[in-house]
């Protein structure tokens, strides 16, 4: 296949299979500049899929930069009403939603980390209420990464810019599975393993569960109402979708507060433009007491003040460390691509649709069920190719879920 055949293999599964878009149905686009030439042939499949319309907003890392440093102290709490409009009016109307990952993930590294935080914690709180319509199946939507210069060379530095992105490019290829024969087939397979072991999962009685690794030795209980997502979604007319391209995780909400132990990083964290490596937290009673990192540790220690939600969990996940996703052995700097290589788990806000009839409670009673509440929810790894996770049943007995990083079913 070439390099051209692959990128309209992409953009057909990204609406055939990521949105399964459906005749007469409206696509919104959220994509960089850069990606104009995917954003086409997307926009070529979305309407030879049937789509009524096809509306693009583009988005500019550059643009966010002069923000940062010339707008007011006062103005960096406005948002883009017409993006968050557009957002809920998609929502109103059941269409179809496509966000397009290309950025630098150092864009803002150089940027000031307060007025980062301010924009991000505004943009968090704008766009809630339509991130809790699409969590509860509003909308069929996806995300899908492009390889840009910036990116590649973040993760290439060596590479002279051309081999970089020709090298990113394959990256996501492979971890896509565009480059397989039929990307299609090869994705229904997946999806169908991913929905086997998350069906398995929520018929144990499981209320624990436990992770151990080089230096992670960790207690994450799991409330009663608790349940296994992963791989595809459905919205409430039954359109089945798959909101990450890539995916490999099954993963559910954590009790908030019965976690305890140890836990270390496997991979590095990329948050707010910063890179966090060498992290490691003690859990007691399902808070972070103590956290440490051998590099950007200031950066790690501001997003656990965030609120107080930022020192639970709101999610625990499960990766084979045979993805391939992992098999690429990249650090992507991007959580779209870096959850999917290792088990992981997720600070801040819990997703109300990992609770049974979490969907309907208001915020004090998702709490009271064992969710949390936060403004933020970061994802980092610590899976590795010898990890164990165990599950711990009502009865007390145990089961083997992953032994040396793979499932055991």
């Amino acid at each position: 296949m070439t390099f051209e055949d692959k990128l309209e293999a992409l953009a057909n599964l990204t609406v055939r299979v990521g949105n399964n878009l459906q005749t007469g149905q409206r696509l919104y686009i959220r994509a960089p500049l850069e990606t104009a030439p995917f954003v086409r042939l997307v926009a070529r499949a979305a309407y030879q899929a049937g789509a009524k319309f096809v509306e693009v907003l583009w988005a500019d890392d550059a643009l966010m930069r002069e923000r940062l440093r010339h707008s007011s102290e006062a103005n960096l709490t406005e948002v883009s009403e017409v993006y968050f409009g557009a957002r809920e009016a998609v929502v109103a109307q059941g269409d179809a939603y496509l966000s397009i990952l290309a950025d630098d993930p150092a864009a803002l590294e150089a940027e000031d980390g307060e007025r980062v935080g301010t924009v991000m914690r505004a943009i968090g709180a704008r766009g809630r209420p339509s991130l809790q319509a699409f969590g509860a199946g509003a909308v069929n939507w996806s995300i899908v990464a492009n390889a840009v210069p910036a990116w590649a060379e973040r993760i290439f530095p060596d590479l002279e810019p051309a081999a970089a992105l020709e090298k990113l490019w394959n990256a996501i290829f492979t971890c896509s599975r565009v480059d397989q024969p039929d990307p299609i087939a090869a994705w229904t397979a997946h999806l169908d393993a991913l929905e086997g072991r998350r069906s398995l999962l929520n018929t144990f009685s499981l209320t624990a569960l436990e992770f151990t690794a080089p230096g992670t030795n960790l207690h994450v209980g799991l409330p009663a109402l608790h349940r296994w997502e992963g791989g595809s979604g459905r919205t409430k007319s039954g359109i089945r979708y798959v909101p990450n391209i890539p995916t490999e995780e099954v993963f559910t909400c954590p009790d908030r507060n019965n976690v305890n132990g140890t836990a270390r990083a496997s991979k590095p964290l990329s948050y707010s433009g910063k890179v966090i490596e060498g992290i490691e937290m003690t859990f007691e009673g399902g808070r972070v007491t103590h956290a440490s990192a051998t590099r950007n540790e200031d950066a790690l220690h501001k997003l656990l003040e965030t609120d107080d939600g930022a020192r639970y969990l709101g999610e625990v996940a499960l990766v084979a460390s045979s993805s391939p996703v992992a098999q690429t052995g990249l650090l992507f700097q991007e959580t779209l691509f870096d959850e999917n290589a290792a088990c992981h788990i997720a600070l801040g806000r819990a997703y109300q649709f990992t609770l049974n009839g979490g969907l309907e409670m208001d915020t004090p009673s998702f709490m009271a069920a064992g969710g949390n509440d936060s403004q933020i929810h970061v994802d980092w790894m610590i899976g590795t190719p010898d990890m164990t996770v165990t599950g711990i049943q009502k009865d007390g007995s145990r089961v083997a879920l992953l032994e040396a990083g793979e499932w055991v079913f």
